[in-house]
């Protein structure tokens, strides 16, 4: 009777464990964080603990995604800021992991910048890129330009002082600075038969 009874209780164990099935190791969550990934490569790499900032020095280079998605940030330097680590010291998510094993924030990107997205080219004499980590929710995935910003897409040419790229819905500004000589903003328009300047 007592083995009939232990043989019931396991027969019911294994019925319960084939109703639910496993949770797949190769999730679509695990595979966005990988190709969410940020990668930054230059001739010389230099991290200070006391700031929390890395320092990017020749052919600066910043790229994540994939595909159409695909961001590459270039430039003579960057200054890389890392997320501040909470009080604990257990660090926090890792969507933009890098070697430090902590969250990149921002770059700040000095000298022949030039940020590429599908067909959209931003060049600047100076950039910030904010990354899904940045500290204002409304700068995620976004990049601020200085200094003789152009931006081409689709074949037209808007410059200017002064950009704003948000990466993640395409929508792109260029302002003139209150203090330059440029009279204003001017935007080059391909049509087919010929490009048109337009003065904004």
């Amino acid at each position: 009777m007592a083995q009939f009874f232990l043989l019931f209780c396991l027969l019911l164990i294994n019925l319960s464990y084939a109703g639910s099935a496993p949770t797949p190791i190769n999730s679509p969550t695990a595979v966005t964080q990988d190709t969410e990934k940020l990668t930054i490569t230059a001739d010389e790499l230099d991290y200070i603990p006391a700031s929390n900032i890395s320092n990017a020095k020749g052919h600066a280079r910043a790229e994540k995604g994939e595909g159409n998605e695909r961001q590459i940030l270039t430039a003579d330097e960057f200054i890389v800021h890392f997320k501040e680590q909470p009080k604990d010291g257990k660090p926090e998510s890792k969507t933009n992991n890098s070697s430090s094993g902590q969250d990149i924030e921002t770059i700040d990107a000095k000298d022949n910048v030039i940020m590429v997205k599908g067909d959209l080219v931003m060049t600047a004499e100076k950039c910030v890129y904010s990354s899904e980590m940045a500290k204002d929710p409304k700068k995620a995935d976004q990049i601020d330009c200085q200094g003789n910003v152009s931006v081409t897409k689709g074949g037209h040419l808007i410059k200017g002082d002064e950009g704003t790229v948000n990466l993640k819905t395409g929508i792109y500004t260029v302002k003139k600075s209150p203090f330059s000589k440029r009279k204003r903003v001017e935007a080059f328009i391909q049509t087919q038969s010929s490009d048109k300047k337009v003065r904004t």
